[in-house]
C-alpha cells in the first residue's frame, strides 16, 4: 500500500514555521490528490537562526572548501574558477565530517521540539513502516531544501519513505499521453571541460528500452528546436552549473549559458507535450528549480550543493539501474542516494546532495510507465467486458435466487416497496365490526350465541351485501343457540369461519348445519404464513440457526401473511378436518357482493378462477422472490392497503341504543361486513407488512382486493417471466460497469456517485412499477450492480 505525506512549512527561521500535516490514501490516478484526504493535524517549529548559520557553516564554509587544489578542480561540475580551496586536503574532509555531524545534531534537536511531537506521533500511529511513503515538503523557504531531512529519525524508522520538495502553488496540466514502445530522452551533454561526462552516456546508452537522443555541447538553439519539433519523456543534463542569485544557470558548451527561463516555451512545449522527469545532473541545482513549478513539470532530480564528478556519475548509475529495473521512483531514488555513502570517505555528504523537486499534483512514473504509459481499452473491448462480466454475474445472482438464498431479503424489499406506495382511500363497500376488550367485558367471554343471534338480527335488518364472521360456531356458547341456528338458516348470504387441518374441533363447522350448507355458508378462515425457500428444501439446516435475524420466517406460527388462500381441493387431503369447503371466508364474501353487481365466478381454461373479465391466476412454483411455492392451490398476493380497508364499528355501537341509527344503517346498509374478535384470548393476530393487525382485518383486505380487482380495475401484483428476470437483471448490472468504464480516468468519488445514481434508478423504477402492481426484482439488480462495479473496477485497475 501506498501512502502520501504532506508537510506544509509556512514561515522563517527568525519567526518559526506553521506545520500542517496531510495523510493521503494512495492513488493510481495520475492526480496524486485525488484519493481521501485521512487525516489533517497541525504542529510548529520554534525560530531557530542558530540552525540557519549552522547550515550556512556547513555549506559555504566547510563543503565548499574541500579536496580542490588546482589540479583536482575538475572533480566538482562547477565552473573551475567558482571553486575555493585552502590548506590540507585530508584536514578539510575531517572539518566538514564534523560540520556534517554538527548540522545533523542541530536539525534533530529542532525537530524534536515539543511542539511538533505530536505530529511526529500522528505519523507513527497513522502509517505502517511496511507502506511506501511518498513524503511531500510544501515550502516556499530557499534554506529549507538544503537541511538533511533525509537523517530525520521518521526516514530512519521507515525505509520504504522518501522525501521531495514542492511549492506552496501549483496547478495540473492536461498533458498528451504517448504510445511510444520506448522511453524517448533527450541527453543534453553541456559543457565538460574537466569532467567525464562520457560515462554519463555510456549509462544512458546501456538503458532497456530506450531512444537516447545526445545533444553534444549544444548551442542555444539546438536544444530549442529538439523541444519544439519531438516529444520527450525525460530531459537529461550533465555539465557545469550554477546559481546565480535565486535562478539557476546551465552551461551549454565553452560560450553559451542560459537560465531556466531563457528556455521557458521549449519547456513548456515539452511539458505540454508529456515530459515526465528531468534529471539535473549538475552542480548547485536548487536554482534551477526556482522555474520548474511554473514549466509544472512532474518531478525532477537536481543536486543541492557542488557535486563531485565520481558522485554524479555513481548516483545516475545507481539511479537509473534501479529505477528501469520496475522499483518506484521515489525508492529508486533513496536507494541510489544511500549507495553514495560508499564514498563519503573522500567526498563528504555525497548521500546528502540528490533532491526530488516534484509538483504534488502528479504521481511518479514507473519506467514501465514511461515506455508504455496506462492506455483506455478500446471502446469494443470495454463493451465485451462489462457484458461478459454482466452476464456472469448475472447468472450467478440468478442462481443463488433459484436455490432461495436472496429470498428472505427479497422479501423484505417486497414489504418495503409495499409500505413505501401512496396511501389508498378506505374501502367504503367494507365495514368491520369489531370485538373489543370493552366488549367482552361488557358481553362476557367468548360471546354466547344468544349475543351472535341478536348482532345477526340487528345487522340482516339493515340488509348488507354479505355477512362474514370470523368466528368459530363449532360449540354452543350460553344460551340462544337455537335463534343463531335459525339466523343462519334464514339468510343464505351470512357466511361462518371454520378452519380446516388437524386442529382443535372448536374449528369445525356447527354440528346442526346440514352438510349441504356447509359449500355454500362456510368459508376457510387459514391465513398463509412464508417459510423461506431454504426451510421448505431442508437446505443449510444445520448452518442457520434459530436465534438469527431470519427466525421471524422460521416457525409457521411467526411467518408473515403476504399471500391469501381462495381456494383449494379438501378431496385431495381427507386426512384434514371436517371444515370440508372449499372456498376462503373472502372469497365467499366476495363472490357474494359481485354477484350484486352481476359479475359470477367461473373456472377458465387455465384452471383459474374468473371473476367477470378478470382472472386469478395460481401463483406458481417461483413467483418474484418466492422460489418454493406449492403452485397448486388458488392464491394471490394480498395489496395490502396502507389504511384500514373499511369503515370501524365495535360490538356496542351495533348492539348499543346510544349510536346513530342512521349512521349505523350507512355503515351497514349494502355493505360487506365482517365481525371479529380484535382483543382477548380468541382474537389472532398476524405479522403484515404494515405490522401485526388481527386476522379479521386481513380477511377484509383480501376482500378489498377481490372487489378493487374486478370493479375498480386495480391490478393484482404481477411479475417478470424469467426471461425478463434474467434481462432486467443483466441491464441493471451493464448500466452500473458501463459507469465504472466511462468514468475509469475519474476520481472514485464520481465514480461512486454514479453507482449511487444507478442504484437510485433501480429503485424508483421499481417503487413506481409497484404503484401499479408489478414486483420487479430489486434486490437481485442491486447485488449484481454491486458485483459487476467491483469486478470491472478491479480489471480497469
Amino acid at each position: 500500500m501506498e501512502r502520501l505525506v504532506v508537510f506544509k512549512l509556512d514561515g522563517t527561521f527568525d519567526r518559526g514555521f506553521q506545520v500542517q500535516l496531510e495523510i493521503w490514501s494512495a492513488t493510481t490516478d495520475t492526480d496524486a490528490l485525488s484519493g481521501s484526504r485521512e487525516l489533517v493535524d497541525r504542529g510548529f517549529l520554534p525560530p531557530n537562526p542558530q540552525l540557519l548559520t549552522c547550515l550556512y557553516e556547513h555549506w559555504n564554509r566547510k563543503y565548499r572548501q574541500i579536496g580542490a587544489p588546482a589540479r583536482r578542480k575538475a572533480y566538482y561540475r562547477l565552473k573551475p574558477q567558482e571553486i575555493l580551496y585552502d590548506g590540507c586536503l585530508n584536514a578539510q574532509i575531517r572539518d566538514c565530517h564534523r560540520s556534517a555531524q554538527h548540522l545533523e545534531r542541530e536539525f534533530e534537536q529542532w525537530l524534536h521540539s515539543e511542539s511538533l511531537q505530536d505530529i511526529e506521533l500522528r505519523l507513527r500511529e497513522e502509517i505502517d513502516p511496511r507502506e511506501t511513503v511518498r513524503f511531500l515538503i510544501h515550502t516556499d523557504d530557499p534554506h529549507l531544501p538544503k537541511l538533511p531531512w533525509h537523517l530525520w529519525r521518521f526516514f530512519k524508522r521507515y525505509r520504504q519513505a522518501e522525501v521531495a520538495f514542492c511549492p506552496t502553488e501549483c496547478k495540473k496540466l492536461d498533458r498528451a499521453v504517448s504510445d511510444r514502445p520506448h522511453v524517448k530522452i533527450l541527453a543534453v551533454l553541456g559543457h565538460r571541460n574537466g569532467i567525464d561526462v562520457e560515462s554519463d552516456l555510456q549509462i544512458l546508452q546501456a538503458l532497456p528500452n530506450a531512444e537516447v537522443t545526445f545533444l553534444v555541447e549544444p548551442n542555444r538553439q539546438d536544444i530549442n528546436d529538439r523541444l519544439w519539433l519531438e516529444p520527450w519523456d525525460i530531459i537529461f543534463f550533465a555539465g557545469h552549473s550554477e546559481t546565480e542569485g535565486e535562478e539557476g544557470r546551465i552551461y551549454l558548451n565553452p560560450h553559451e549559458s542560459l537560465s531556466i527561463s531563457e528556455l521557458w516555451f521549449g519547456l513548456r512545449t515539452a511539458v505540454d507535450r508529456g515530459l515526465r522527469l528531468a534529471i539535473f545532473n549538475s552542480c548547485d541545482g536548487l536554482g534551477l528549480t526556482r522555474k520548474l513549478d511554473d514549466l509544472q513539470i512532474p518531478i525532477a532530480i537536481v543536486m543541492r550543493e557542488l557535486v563531485p564528478d565520481r558522485v554524479a556519475q555513481a548516483f545516475l548509475k545507481y539511479f537509473l539501474t534501479s529505477f528501469s529495473s520496475g522499483q518506484p521512483f521515489f525508492l529508486a531514488v533513496r536507494e541510489a542516494r544511500e549507495r553514495l555513502q560508499g564514498l563519503e570517505n573522500k567526498f563528504p555528504c555525497a548521500s546528502w546532495l540528490p533532491l526530488i523537486y516534484q509538483n504534488p499534483i502528479e504521481v511518479p512514473p514507473t519506467w514501465e510507465q514511461l515506455q508504455c504509459p496506462p492506455k483506455r481499452p478500446p471502446r469494443s473491448r470495454s463493451i465485451q467486458t462489462v457484458g461478459l462480466v454482466s452476464f456472469l454475474v448475472t447468472l450467478f445472482v440468478m442462481g443463488a435466487r433459484s436455490l432461495g438464498i436472496l429470498e428472505p431479503l427479497e422479501l423484505l424489499a417486497y414489504d418495503w416497496l409495499m409500505r413505501r406506495r401512496p396511501p389508498e382511500s378506505i374501502d367504503s363497500r367494507i365495514t368491520v365490526v369489531e370485538v373489543t376488550e370493552k366488549d367482552l367485558r361488557y358481553y362476557g367471554n367468548p360471546l354466547s350465541d344468544e349475543v351472535l343471534a341478536r348482532l345477526t338480527a340487528k345487522l340482516t335488518a339493515e340488509t348488507p351485501t354479505a355477512i362474514g364472521f370470523n368466528l368459530y360456531l363449532a360449540r354452543p356458547q350460553g344460551g340462544g343457540r337455537e335463534a343463531l341456528m335459525q339466523q343462519l338458516e334464514t339468510h343464505p348470504d351470512l357466511v361462518v369461519a371454520c378452519a380446516y387441518g388437524p386442529v382443535d374441533e372448536a374449528y369445525n363447522p356447527p354440528s346442526e348445519m346440514p352438510h349441504d350448507r356447509i359449500d355454500r355458508q362456510m368459508g376457510f378462515s387459514n391465513l398463509t404464513r412464508d417459510r423461506l425457500a431454504f426451510q421448505e428444501r431442508g437446505l443449510f439446516r444445520n448452518f442457520y440457526s434459530p436465534g438469527d435475524w431470519w427466525a421471524r420466517y422460521e416457525s409457521n406460527d411467526r411467518g408473515v401473511v403476504r399471500r391469501y388462500l381462495l381456494s383449494y381441493m379438501p378431496s385431495k387431503s381427507p386426512e384434514l378436518s371436517v371444515c370440508s369447503t372449499p372456498y376462503s371466508l373472502a372469497w365467499q364474501l366476495a363472490v357474494r357482493a359481485l354477484e350484486r353487481h352481476g359479475v359470477a365466478a367461473t373456472v377458465n381454461d387455465r384452471q383459474e378462477w374468473q371473476l367477470g373479465d378478470v382472472a386469478f391466476p395460481m401463483l406458481g412454483a417461483r413467483f418474484g422472490g418466492y422460489q418454493s411455492l406449492r403452485g397448486l392451490s388458488n392464491q394471490i398476493l394480498l395489496r395490502y392497503r396502507a389504511n384500514p380497508p373499511g369503515q370501524r364499528l365495535t360490538l356496542r355501537q351495533v348492539l348499543g341504543d346510544e349510536f346513530d341509527e342512521n349512521l349505523l344503517r350507512d355503515a351497514i346498509q349494502d355493505k360487506v361486513v365482517l365481525v371479529g374478535y380484535v382483543a382477548g384470548d380468541r382474537a389472532k393476530l398476524f405479522d403484515t407488512p404494515y405490522g401485526v393487525q388481527p386476522s379479521v382485518w386481513i380477511h377484509a383486505h383480501a376482500v378489498s382486493h377481490l372487489l378493487s380487482a374486478v370493479l375498480d380495475g386495480r391490478p393484482s401484483v404481477w411479475v417478470l417471466p424469467l426471461w425478463g428476470t434474467f434481462l432486467w437483471v443483466c441491464v441493471g448490472s451493464c448500466l452500473a460497469g458501463g459507469c465504472v468504464i466511462a468514468l475509469a480516468d475519474r476520481s472514485p468519488l464520481l465514480r461512486f456517485g454514479s453507482i449511487a445514481i444507478v442504484f437510485g434508478v433501480l429503485y424508483q423504477t421499481c417503487a413506481f412499477v409497484f404503484v401499479g402492481g408489478g414486483w420487479l426484482p430489486l434486490v437481485p439488480s442491486m447485488l449484481a450492480v454491486v458485483g459487476t462495479s467491483l469486478l470491472t473496477v478491479k480489471r480497469e485497475a
